[in-house]
């Protein structure tokens, strides 16, 4: 079964991003991120797969999910193109834009073996990829990088709307 990243059960702080009634996240200022503490279930052992609903207000790259980017993973976009990156040298990118603006469905799936990108449902691009699961201690991050040395804070903020539904 597939492990998956969600981001409706939150603690957002008042000086924080602010979350809707709706469970929408806006999210505008580089510092802007929730972080939700190491637990062992966001290492998973066998696969991943991170779905955000999101609303860019621009293509620069953006962070959707990290977790410390050197040692663990980070799922995003750049250039309006979904990434993925694991262990920090490992990249993958579809060539689907994602638009500003818009709502959009976008999720990666990765099983040890295959990174798999979608958008609105739909397959955008599978690449091959094996090799063992990234895990460590780090905080997760949603909207930024959840803490990384090597990744340090405001790098990548996501700038938009993000929601469960």
């Amino acid at each position: 079964m597939l492990n998956r990243i969600a981001f409706f059960v939150l603690v957002v702080l008042a000086s924080g991003p602010v979350l809707s009634a709706t469970a929408t996240l806006r999210l505008n200022d580089p510092t802007d991120r929730v972080v939700v503490n190491h637990d062992s279930a966001l290492n998973p052992a066998s696969a991943i797969t991170i779905e955000a609903w999101i609303r860019p207000t621009s293509d620069v790259c953006s962070t959707i999910v990290g977790k410390d980017f050197v040692n663990g993973y980070w799922f995003g976009y750049c250039g309006g193109g979904l990434r993925y990156y694991y262990r920090g040298s490992t990249q993958v990118t579809s060539s689907a834009t994602i638009p500003v603006n818009e709502w959009s469905h976008v999720a990666v799936s990765y099983d040890r073996s295959v990174v798999r990108f979608y958008l609105n449902g739909e397959a955008l691009a599978t690449f091959s990829r094996p090799g063992s699961m990234p895990a460590d201690d780090s905080p997760l991050g949603i909207g930024g990088e959840g803490a990384s040395s090597s990744f340090p804070d405001g790098l990548f903020p996501f700038s938009g709307w993000m929601s469960e539904d």
